[in-house]
């Protein structure tokens, strides 16, 4: 496979402040006040990942509508997930099931998986789906995004749309590890840290697959998720300032 060299620059993000504390959600923070590499930054209170919603308490749920205002949830789960563990609802939130794996399962590896869900039967339509909701959602609300974890679908979901922002492979590398800082900081597993490095690896391939066969990953969801230039266009408005 061919190899790219990493980028020149490495935007220094790693932080606490886009964390979201909450009680019975894992691994929640907002993709915001990041700049782009053609200065334009993204939106505060527009954009939150996290882990699955079914653990969330009462004050949790407060939390999400009333400061973060999300309107909008996005269940990246397979649906027997969905059916098993059940989001707790946020008041006034829409909520939409767009699977990205047929079903739960134990890969072979982190690759495996990954390639699943970037390249598997489901991956075109919901994708398509999954950036429509996005273009749409209107500016007075948020929008979030999950899996299980916070790190397999979701995190292929957001390397995605920075892309499609203007954000460089390295800058979305740097970005999916704020994962593992944050799961880690929660965890006594010793080798939870192990688990993140593989799976961030899974991430690098992954993308890095798109760029050998597509030549960058903007032209992978151009010609393999085949999102029109007008979603582009939104996205871009609606999530860059």
């Amino acid at each position: 496979m061919k190899q790219f060299k990493k980028e020149p620059e490495r935007m220094s993000l790693i932080n606490n402040e886009h964390r979201i504390y909450l009680d019975g959600v894992t691994n929640a923070r907002e993709l915001a006040g990041y700049m782009n590499q053609k200065g334009k930054k993204l939106q505060n209170g527009r954009i939150i990942r996290s882990g699955e919603l079914c653990s969330a308490t009462p004050d949790d749920l407060k939390k999400l509508a009333e400061i973060y205002h999300v309107g909008t949830v996005i269940d990246l789960r397979p649906k027997e997930m969905v059916t098993n563990r059940p989001d707790e609802k946020i008041p006034g939130a829409r909520y939409i099931n767009i699977p990205l794996l047929r079903s739960w399962y134990l890969a072979e590896s982190a690759a495996s998986m990954y390639s699943e869900i970037m390249f598997g039967e489901l991956a075109k339509k919901s994708f398509s789906l999954f950036f429509e909701i996005l273009s749409s959602a209107d500016d007075k609300h948020s929008v979030l995004f999950h899996d299980t974890s916070g790190i397999n679908e979701t995190g292929i979901a957001s390397a995605l749309l920075l892309s499609l922002l203007g954000f460089s492979y390295d800058f979305i590398i740097e970005e999916y590890t704020l994962s593992g800082k944050t799961v880690i900081s929660d965890s006594t597993d010793l080798t939870t840290e192990r688990r993140l490095s593989i799976h961030t690896y899974a991430l690098e391939y992954v993308l890095s697959r798109a760029r050998v066969e597509y030549g960058s990953v903007n032209e992978y969801i151009n010609k393999q998720i085949r999102i029109s230039k007008d979603t582009v266009s939104k996205l871009i408005h609606s999530y860059m300032a």
